[in-house]
This record gives C-alpha cells, structure tokens and sequence, in this order.
C-alpha cells in the first residue's frame, strides 16, 4: 500500500478518525518518529474512496480559527456533522516545558468535502456539571 500525496509522515501518539460518510480517515497532531520534543497540529485525510490502495490519496486540511496548540497523546472524535474535536494532551515543545493541555476545540467541516466551505477552529467552553 503506497497512497499518493506527501501525507503527515511517521508520526506517534497522533489521533485518528474514520469519516464513514467521505470514507477518509482523518489524522490531527501528533509527533515526527524521528523527535520526541515537537509536536505538530495538522489535519490530515486520506481519502479510501478507490477500491485500490495505490490509489489513496493524502491531503492537507488548511484551518483557520483559533487553532488549538500543537498536542500529542489527546483524544479526538468525529461529530455526526463532520466536526473533528480533540481535547486534552500534551505540548510537548522545549518552549512550553512539555505542558499538560486541558483544553476542548472543534474543527468545522474536518474531512473537507463541503464544497466552498473552510475548515474553521472553535474553542469550546468546558461548563462542570452541577448536581
């Protein structure tokens, strides 16, 4: 299996979604293999809309928003109206000492396929439960 298009590289403790109505995975954060101090915050998809492997091709989501930090080791999950969401994690830039994240945002149109419409970063705001 060799999909088309340069991709988010070797990367671990990245999240990963299936979009079964796009049939693409979708692939947020994350660290290079080769480092263990930057963490990155692309989106990725591979669309597996070809029945053959060769044929999957990788693309760059371009956001805008207020982006969350870069974060490897969070949990993500994928809202029935396409909208990617991760939260927590970890920073682990030299620059951040390596910060535990306790934050939540949500990416608009995560997978792409709405035409003319951005992929948009949103904060969201965490509210504790009251009894």
């Amino acid at each position: 299996m060799t999909p088309t298009g340069q991709g988010p590289g070797p990367v671990f403790g990245h999240s990963m979604v299936y979009d079964s109505t796009g049939n693409r995975m979708l692939v947020y954060g994350g660290m290079a293999s080769d480092s263990s101090t930057e963490t990155s915050g692309n989106v990725w998809t591979l669309d597996l809309s070809n029945a053959e492997p060769n044929q999957w091709d990788w693309s760059a989501i371009q956001t805008t928003g207020e982006a969350p930090s870069s974060r490897a080791l969070h949990e993500a999950f994928l809202r029935p109206d396409n909208s990617l969401c991760t939260n927590f994690g970890q920073n682990r830039n030299p620059e951040t000492g390596g910060a535990l994240l306790n934050d939540f945002y949500c990416l608009t149109n995560a997978n792409g396929l709405d035409p003319g419409t951005v992929s948009v970063w949103i904060p969201m705001v965490w509210k504790p439960a009251t009894p």
